[in-house]
């Protein structure tokens, strides 16, 4: 009797766990039903913004709450913190935008018929 390696059993449950997690984010993102009341572009811009202004502010966050609850080892952990940061609030940014853009043009098209 042959084992599996150990390789092919890691592979195959990162690829098991990227469908599992991506799946029903592309659906949610992609249906457009999250941001119901956008109707027109000023009420977009206003929710741009306050995308915008929640990414900064969980950047801002991560950073400080990161920082208080471990130790420091000088600028190289700063800086990867920092990056580890800018990774996640870029994703949740666009994410977001997606998001609403989808709503928007769905919302816009609702509108006319």
């Amino acid at each position: 009797m042959t084992s599996i390696p150990a390789l092919a059993s890691e592979k195959s449950f990162l690829i098991i766990a990227a469908v599992l997690i991506l799946y029903p984010l592309l659906r949610y993102i992609l249906s457009g039903i999250e941001y119901a009341d956008i109707f027109t572009s000023q009420q977009y811009k206003k929710q741009m913004k306050h995308i915008t202004f929640r990414s900064i502010i969980f950047f801002i966050l991560f950073n400080l709450i990161y920082a208080t609850a471990t130790e420091h080892h000088g600028w190289s952990t700063i800086i990867q913190t920092a990056g580890l940061a800018l990774i996640f609030m870029t994703l949740l940014f666009l994410i977001d935008i997606s998001s609403l853009t989808v709503s928007y043009k769905k919302n816009k098209n609702l509108e006319t018929d």
